[in-house]
């Protein structure tokens, strides 16, 4: 990893966001690489690359603060956990590193078309159009098709 590319990756970085456990912002690591200290980047990127060479994350890096945040059919004052989806709020640091992360190991990192959750660029209506065109295909052949749904949410581990 380079200064330069964690200086640009800071500038992806979006502003405006509450902080983590160690009460730093993006807007810190920016105005700090704009103004008033651009040896930050430096210091990171030694860090980062110290922090693959060591193979060793900090324990604070995957520590965040988790908020409940009402979805919008939520009923007022319903205390049901389904009626609610978490935020979590992580250190800055630890965002950009997995963002340096995903840049160094983007080669070896691929998911499969029938991914349709925690992608860019597709979502349930993806998902729904497959499983839809899957069935119409058969259909359209006569041939039996048998549709299973399961809700992972529900799900239990066992």
């Amino acid at each position: 990893m380079s200064d330069i590319e964690v200086v640009e990756l800071i500038k992806t970085l979006k502003k405006g966001k509450a902080p983590g456990l160690d009460n730093l912002t993006t807007d810190h690591l920016s105005n700090a690489q704009k103004i008033a200290h651009p040896i930050v980047a430096q210091l990171l990127t030694k860090l980062f690359n110290l922090m693959l060479i060591y193979e060793y994350v900090p324990n604070s890096f995957g520590r965040g603060i988790l908020i409940p945040i009402p979805k919008s059919d939520a009923g007022r004052g319903d205390a049901q956990m389904d009626n609610y989806r978490g935020i979590s709020l992580n250190p800055i640091i630890s965002k950009l590193f997995e963002k340096c992360l995903l840049i160094l190991f983007k080669r070896v990192l691929c998911t499969s078309n029938m991914q349709f959750g925690f992608k860019a660029k597709t979502g349930c209506s993806h998902a729904v159009y497959t499983v839809r065109k899957t069935i119409e295909y058969f259909a359209e052949r006569q041939t039996t098709v048998n549709v299973c749904g399961l809700d992972m949410a529900k799900a239990l581990i066992a």
